[in-house]
Formats: structure tokens, sequence, C-alpha cells
């Protein structure tokens, strides 16, 4: 029977070490499997196509898109994965060979076969055939407005490796010109852009040094966030965004220099270096890198107003409206009226100046105050700018503020335009206030001081009339200033309680600091950063775990994880789940396309298990505290 056994024995270990003597699972065959879109549409900008390989592979053989124009590829991303569970490792790897492609015309194409190699062992992929649908023709040069972190997919979310060089093909930024050739005071809106091939992974893009712009008022557009497109220049394709925008206005006429300017660029780049499950808890494995980026010089043309300019030019250039109206119904005497001129439009509003009114001489006058009402916009300043003028006048009878042109040149039409406002007649009455008053008045304004008005009789009221000595007033209110000193001395002891108890404290908080990190996430994801979100997601998961169990963070592996939760009275399947949301992070790091869930949807389970997590934990420490003989720090 000892016989029998040993010999058992050996023939289960002969066949152990054969099935690790062979170089890939028996029920595990490599395929090349393809992925792509049954039909697109022609007003479609691209679309792309993914060759996957379970193994490292190399690019053996393009197939023939004669039919289709290559923007990019083939894009090679290369991941690898490896799981410890319960002390066992398991490993994956997977090749991903990515084209992006866009239509010609309408029909249905069969695209031939790729093939790739694997330890030199060649492997074919099946033929696809693809209808293009749709009506007219796609435009040459195509772009999209959606985003490209959302719309190109995979291909643009794959880093390269850390060390890699960018070159200025990779990146650069350059100025765009609204126009090339304007007029003297003309608005001219400028936008710097960065343009960003698939892989380079640029995070943020600032500019290095205000520009100094010779010869140009320069007005500021604010952005309240980069849109970015997918465009096609030279065959590739390219990601681009507007990062700083001015509205320039031309101050002198002649060929004038838009100069150079310097924007500090910083890219994600992946380092493969780093083990995958200690990327899981420490950032994801991945290393930015600064580069800079030079916008080069460029010129604009300005060209000079029509001579001879009009007697009584305001200086305006664009499109404008004049409306002038008397503020005060009444007009009496030693009384302040104003009368306002308001121009609207668009154009360089900011630079016009108060137009000259003449006034009766009968009237004292002021220097005009100007309101500016305007907003910036790459389509110019628009809105409006009012001049205030205000006169007192001095005597009884019919007067009449004069007619006057307001003259402007407008670009579009090439020529100066006129615009009479009509004479405003007054009939001043007598009016009740005194020079004095009215001196007192002009005052008063000049130092922005108004009189007090005051409301009622104004009587006073002394304490004694609501609460006399010894009454059940007093008595009741030194009764509620006894019970708010206790209560404050209560709470300070309690207070000082709960600050001592550091590990209690952490542990009470660890839910509402993973929640934070949980915010943040979701801010990513509406933006569209699939990457910072899922690596927020993670990061949210490890503060959690590392306050709510009191461990450091070199210490969260799954093994101790388990065992705390377990001891903490967690079931198995919040620990499963637990896991599954930890590894889907994971994976997309180093293997988006293997996740197929929506990201909002993984953003619910990870809420909803945290916080099912502190409910189980804090049911467990709760207990432990009113049963005898147990530790109050115990969870």
């Amino acid at each position: 029977m000892r016989n029998m056994k040993t010999t058992i024995r050996y023939v289960l270990l002969a066949f152990a070490v054969c099935l690790a003597a062979l170089p890939a699972p028996l029920a595990a065959q490599l395929k090349l499997s393809v992925n792509a879109p049954a039909s697109v549409d022609i007003n479609e900008p691209y679309f792309q196509i993914r060759y996957s390989i379970s193994a490292s592979a190399n690019w053996q053989n393009t197939p023939a898109f004669s039919d289709f124009d290559v923007l990019a590829g083939p894009s090679k991303s290369f991941s690898q994965s490896t799981t410890i569970i319960n002390g066992k490792h398991s490993s994956n790897a997977s090749t991903t060979f990515t084209f992006t492609l866009a239509p010609r015309k309408q029909g249905t194409y069969t695209i031939p076969a790729a093939e790739v190699t694997v330890d030199g062992k060649t492997y074919r992929s099946e033929a696809i055939t693809i209808k293009v649908t749709g009506t007219g023709e796609r435009k040459a040069n195509p772009s999209s407005s959606r985003s490209s972190r959302n719309s190109s997919g995979d291909d643009f979310s794959q880093l390269r490796q850390a060390g890699s060089t960018v070159s200025d093909n990779d990146l650069y930024v350059r100025a765009v010109l609204g126009r090339k050739e304007v007029y003297e005071q003309e608005a001219v809106p400028l936008s710097y852009k960065f343009y960003e091939r698939p892989g380079i992974g640029l995070s943020s893009v600032a500019l290095n040094k205000k520009a100094d712009f010779q010869g140009i008022v320069s007005q500021d557009i604010p952005l309240q966030s980069i849109v970015s497109d997918v465009t096609n220049i030279g065959g590739q394709a390219y990601r681009t965004g507007i990062v700083q925008q001015y509205l320039l206005f031309p101050q002198q006429t002649g060929k004038i220099a838009i100069p150079s300017l310097t924007f500090d660029c910083v890219v994600m780049q992946r380092d493969a270096s780093i083990d995958p499950f200690e990327a899981f808890f420490n950032g994801g494995g991945h290393i930015s890198k600064s580069v800079k980026r030079i916008a080069p010089e460029t010129y604009i043309t300005v060209k000079p107003l029509p001579m001879p300019r009009p007697a009584g030019f305001s200086g305006g250039v664009g499109k404008f409206k004049v409306k002038a109206e008397l503020l005060n119904p009444d007009v009496r005497t030693n009384e302040m009226m104003t009368y306002r001129i308001t121009v609207s439009g668009t154009g360089n509003l900011k630079m016009l100046t108060p137009t000259t009114v003449t006034f009766p001489s009968d009237f004292d006058h002021y220097s005009p105050k100007t309101t500016d009402n305007t907003k910036v916009s790459l389509a110019g300043v628009s809105g409006s700018v009012s001049f205030d003028y205000t006169f007192v006048p001095r005597n009884i009878g019919q007067y009449e503020i004069p007619a006057f042109d307001f003259i402007y040149f407008d670009p579009t039409k090439e020529e100066y335009i006129t615009i009479n406002v009509p004479a405003l007649k007054l009939d001043v009455q007598k009016g009740t206030r005194t020079n004095a008053e009215l001196e007192r008045e002009r005052a008063l304004r000049d130092s922005d001081i108004r009189d007090i008005h005051t409301l009622g009789s104004g009587r006073l009221y002394a304490l004694t009339d609501y609460m006399w000595w010894n009454t059940w007033s007093y008595w009741l209110l030194y009764v509620l200033i006894a019970a708010i000193a206790a209560g404050a001395i209560y709470a300070i002891d309690k207070y000082r309680l709960v600050k001592g108890d550091t590990i209690g404290l952490r542990r009470h908080k660890a839910a509402s600091r993973a929640n934070r990190r949980l915010k943040k996430a979701r801010t990513f994801l509406k933006k569209g950063d699939k990457l910072a979100f899922y690596d927020e997601l993670s990061k949210s998961l490890q503060t959690y775990l590392s306050d709510k169990l009191n461990l450091p963070v070199s210490e969260l592996n799954r093994e101790r994880i388990q065992a705390e939760l377990m001891s903490a009275g967690v079931p198995e399947d919040s620990y499963t789940a637990l896991c599954e949301l930890m590894d889907e992070c994971e994976y997309v790091r180093f293997a988006p396309s293997a996740v197929s869930e929506r990201p909002e949807t993984t953003y619910d389970r990870a809420v909803q298990l945290i916080t099912d997590l502190d409910r189980q934990v804090n049911r467990t420490a709760r207990a432990s505290k009113t049963a005898p003989g147990k530790a109050e720090d115990e969870i």
C-alpha cells in the first residue's frame, strides 16, 4: 500500500512538472482579435480599428486600407498586470494596435487580415467588412467638436514610456490671428492653440511670461476651460485646443510684430518599471515631464484710416448707436441735472472719449463721468459706454442743449458714418434750493457721503425699562446664562476628549475624507478625463482603508485588508466587491479596453461601497464598546 501511494505521488508530481513546462496554458490559445464598427457615417471625422492579442507582440503586416485615409497608426499599446490573491500570483499581458481612419466615400468595403508576431510565430486576424453610410462628402481636413479624451478613446490615453523624447512635431503651440490685415483701432482676435499627437499625454499648458505687445492695446479674454478638438494635419491626427486669447487694438499703422510667447507644458508618461500592485496604491505608475514650447512670432498689417478724417471724428472704429437723454424729468434752478450720452454696439468702446457738449451760458456744468458696461469676447468689445454730464440751471426760462454729430469709422463698409443727435429743449422752472444747499450737495457727491436719514420718533430706551432687579425676567435670564455656561463647559471637555483620541478621530473622519476625493473624481469625470477619474477613485479607496483600519499605506495589501475587515465584521461579499473595484481601477491604467462598464456606474458603486463598509465597521465598533471585556479602540 505504501508503494502504491508513493507511485501515485510521483505520477502526480511528474504531471505537474509537464504542465509547468508548457509554453502556454493548454486551454488558452493566442488569437489576434479585431474590434471595429460595423458601419460608419461619412460625415464623422474618423473612427478606429483595434487589433488585440494577449501577449507581447510586434506588428508584422498592415492590411490594405485603400478605401480609407489613415490618420494615425499603428499606435502600439502594451499592458501587463499582476494580481495577488491569497498569496497566489497571476500575470496577464496584452498588446493593442490602433489605427485611426477616415472614410472617403459611401459603400461597403472589406479590410483584409492583419498580422502580428509573438516569439517569432505569426498570427492573423479575420477580415472585416465596414459599411460607410451618410450623404455628402467628407471634408478634407476633418475635425471633431468633442474632447479628445472622450472621442478618441484609448488611442489618446495610451501614454509613452517614461524618458521618451517629446519633439516639436509631437507637441507645439502657435498663434492664430483672426485677420492678417485690419484698420487702425480695429479689433483683432488672437488665439494661441496647442497641437498634440496621440500618446503625448498633455496635462497642462501655462503662459510662461505675460505678452508685451508693442504699438498694440491688448485685452485678455478669460477662458473658462480648454475645449479640445481632433484635427488632421499632414495625414496625422492631432488634439488641439485654445490656451490663451487676446483682443488686439492696433495703435499704429504698418507691419506690426506679434511677439513670440513661451508656454510651460506638462506631459504625462508611463513608468513601466513600477510594480502594478504598487502602482495601484501609489498614483498609477505615471510620471510628469515638463517641456517648453515657443509660439513663433507673427505679423499683422495695419492700414491707416481713410484721409481726410471728418471734423469731429470720435475715434470710434466699429458699429455703434448713440442715444442722448435727460435723466431728470423736471428741470429747476439750483437743482443738479444729468444729461447722459450712451454709445452702444461693437468696437473700440473702451477707447472712446466723452463728446464735447455745449451747454447754455446760464448753466454751470462739470466734467463728465464715464460708466463702462462692456464685455470682451473674440467677436470684439460689445455693450455700451455712458457719459454723464452734470449741469445746474441758474435762471428760469427756455433753453436748449445743441445737437451734435457722432462720427465713427465702419471697417466693414470702409467709410465714415455720421449719427446726428438732435437738440434737447429745456423748460427751466423755479427751484426751492438755495446756493448754499447746492454747494453742500456738490461737496457730498464728491466725497461719496450722504445725509443720515432718521426713522420714527427717535426715542431711546434705558435697560431698566425692560428688566428690574429680582424680577422673574431677571431670574429667567440668570438661569439661561447658567445653562449656556454649563453646556459650553461640557462641549469643551467633549472636544478635548475627541481631539485626544487621534485614532478614533481619524476613523471617524475616514468616510468624509474619502467623499472629498470622490467629489474630485466626479469633477474629472465631468471633464471627460477618464484616466484621472480612475486614479482619483483608487486614491479615495486607499485613503478610506488607511484611515478606517488605522494602517499606513505601505501595509495596505490584500491579505491585511481582508483580515482587518473580517475582524471588523464586514461580510465576505463586501470584501469581494472592494477587490473587484480595486482591480477595475488597476485595469483601466494597464488595460483600458478591458473595462466595459461606464465610469458613472463605477462611481456609484464606489460611493455605495464606502457607505456600506463604513456602516458595517461602525456597527461592529459600537457593539464592541457595549460588550464587557472589549477594548474601546477595537473595531
